[in-house]
């Protein structure tokens, strides 16, 4: 009998093997999708004037002469969220060219964060990245009207402004440009954002009120000194930016 049994015990493992594969293998009746949620984190930049819509290549006056803004360009980088119960979600890494005139999506990457409370950036980028070189860099960062050509790693050009201005009111006007440049002038931003995604995200409206951008410089000077790097014009743009972004 003990030849028997024996023989029959590997048979009855084998059964029992077979029906627990086969009933690993039975579909559930309600699948139940374990995927995380893939939320997305999204800046839009809406451009202002004192409050009001902000259009490039319009008239606008500063320091008493008319000015028109055919270009403005900015990095932002060094991207910091906060929930309200001291959570923080960091953004290694990640660096924007904004455009006024575009207000296109611009992607942080993934939050994970139930509550957006406070989102931290510079406008600028800090010293190590500034100093890289922009042929090899990967977009944004390989932008050449961002950087010296003559000089590639002297550092971005963390803010560019093209535009006209017409000092004596005859309606001519003359060309200018001010690169606000160099580790110094970068500036830190913290905004109350106070919203939650969803399953898919959250888009954050941004509004840049590009008044405070410009309203300590002197356009109406015979000569606009300090345009390039660090210097006078370039400081009160760059101390204008700080206080350019809100969040309604």
């Amino acid at each position: 009998m003990k030849f028997k049994s024996s023989l029959y015990m590997p048979a009855l493992m084998l059964v029992a093997l077979v029906a627990v594969a086969l009933t690993g293998c039975k579909k559930d009746e309600e699948p139940v999708d374990c995927k995380p949620e893939v939320r997305d984190l999204q800046l839009f930049f809406n451009d202002k004037y004192a409050g009001e819509d902000f259009a490039l290549n319009s008239p606008y006056t500063l320091d008493g002469v008319e000015v028109k803004f055919t270009r403005i360009s900015y990095y932002l980088s060094n991207f910091v969220g906060m929930d309200d119960e001291g959570g923080m979600e960091m953004y290694d890494g990640k660096v924007l060219l904004v455009d006024a005139g575009d207000n296109s999506g611009h992607s942080l990457g993934l939050i994970g964060l139930d509550h957006l409370h406070m989102l931290n950036f510079i406008v600028g980028l800090d010293s190590l990245t500034n100093h890289g070189d922009p042929i090899t860099a990967e977009a944004p960062l390989n932008d050449p009207d961002m950087s010296w050509n003559w000089n590639p790693t002297a550092g971005y050009k963390f803010i560019r402004v093209d535009g006209e201005r017409d000092i004596d009111g005859d309606g001519t006007f003359e060309a200018f440009e001010i690169h606000v440049a160099t580790d110094a002038l970068k500036r830190d931003v913290s905004l109350m954002v106070h919203e939650s995604p969803t399953a898919s995200g959250l888009d954050v409206q941004v509004y840049v009120d590009y008044y405070n951008f410009f309203s300590g410089v002197a356009f109406s000077a015979e000569t606009m000194e300090g345009t390039h790097g660090d210097g006078v014009t370039t400081v009160s743009v760059a101390n204008g930016a700080a206080t350019a972004f809100s969040v309604d």
